[in-house]
């Protein structure tokens, strides 16, 4: 079957891109002021906290750790999950939220 008006879809597809040039390029405030989703923001701050070192000194955080008494973490310590300064609950942050999987999980 030939369709009569195959120029249709490159009418819709350039307005479709006109409706979004236009939405994102006149200043709409739509961040309120803020560069980023509160969401956004919250997973920044977590994965900002992380920290790939530790320090010689057990009974130092590493936060407090000089530079000298700092190590890269070792295979063991990344898979320790109970210590590891890559988990985000030792760093301060009980939970970290993933919504995607909610999406990804979701039954029906």
């Amino acid at each position: 079957m030939k369709e009569n008006h195959p120029w249709i879809y490159d009418v819709l597809l350039i307005a479709v891109l006109a409706a979004a040039a236009f939405l994102r390029l006149s200043g709409a405030d739509w961040g309120e002021l803020q560069h980023q989703h509160p969401d956004e923001g919250f997973l920044t701050s977590v994965v900002s906290n992380l920290r790939a070192h530790e320090c010689i000194n057990p009974n130092l955080e590493i936060d407090q750790c000089p530079q000298e008494q700092q190590r890269w973490m070792g295979i063991g310590d990344y898979f320790n999950t109970a210590k590891s300064t890559l988990n985000p609950h030792n760093r301060g942050f009980g939970f970290f939220v993933l919504f995607w999987g909610y999406f990804a999980f979701r039954r029906g």
